[in-house]
């Protein structure tokens, strides 16, 4: 399953043949995770436009009027995968900061947890640079999805930062804008290098380097 922390592309077994219509017994929450699961090496190999809905019918073992019951359109799956994908982050950056009793600075220290977890997560980053590198396109169909990706981010951030700010931890003229601009610019570049370079072994030491180096700027 894609959800909760399980293998994102485990290994293919034969898949069954497919059938007309919907799969017979089929568990639809299961049903549409296997859809995704098999969608997301489509995605990274080939990118959006290279991607059409027959090869994810086949991917998935099933015939395209079957996975028209799941998602109407590769826009709609695209959509479900990114906003999966950002969900499994959320959860683990609740989970690093210790649910949501973590305020302040600490939200942002969190950060490095999620960027630790992610390390192991080579998949989904590798989906997540493709369609952000492919949705600079003003006419790409996550184009959307990468400006709230990154706008919530950055205001979780800045928010972290204001809480600082009352709770005595920054200065007030701690600039909150730039703080969460770098920090974001270094997720996302981190991601790039560590995929890129067999020579990286962490991107959490960098992050943890940077957030550290930021704090120390403003500390009050």
């Amino acid at each position: 399953m894609f959800l909760e922390g399980h293998p994102v592309a485990a290994a293919k077994s034969v898949q069954p043949s497919a059938k007309s219509g919907r799969p017979k017994g089929a568990d639809s929450g299961a049903r549409r995770d296997h859809i995704l699961n098999c969608s997301i090496d489509l995605f990274v190999d080939r990118g959006y436009h290279g991607v059409s809905m027959s090869m994810v019918a086949r991917e998935s073992g099933l015939s395209p009027t079957g996975l028209a019951h799941y998602f109407s359109d590769k826009d709609e799956l695209l959509t479900e995968i990114l906003r999966r994908r950002d969900v499994i982050d959320t959860s683990n950056w609740l989970a690093a900061n210790d649910g949501a009793n973590g305020s302040g600075w600490e939200r942002i220290t969190a950060l490095t947890g999620l960027v630790r977890h992610n390390e192991s997560q080579q998949q989904l980053m590798r989906l997540f640079t493709t369609m952000a590198s492919e949705a600079t396109n003003p006419d790409h169909p996550a184009r959307q999805w990468l400006l709230e990706h990154h706008h919530q981010t950055m205001d979780t951030i800045r928010q972290a930062c204001q809480e600082s700010k009352k709770d005595g931890v920054l200065r007030a003229d701690a600039p909150e804008d730039l703080i969460a601009r770098v920090l974001v610019s270094c997720l996302d570049g981190l991601q790039l290098q560590y995929l890129s370079d067999d020579s990286m072994t962490s991107m959490a030491e960098s992050f943890d380097l940077l957030s550290g180096a930021l704090f120390e700027r403003y500390k009050a």
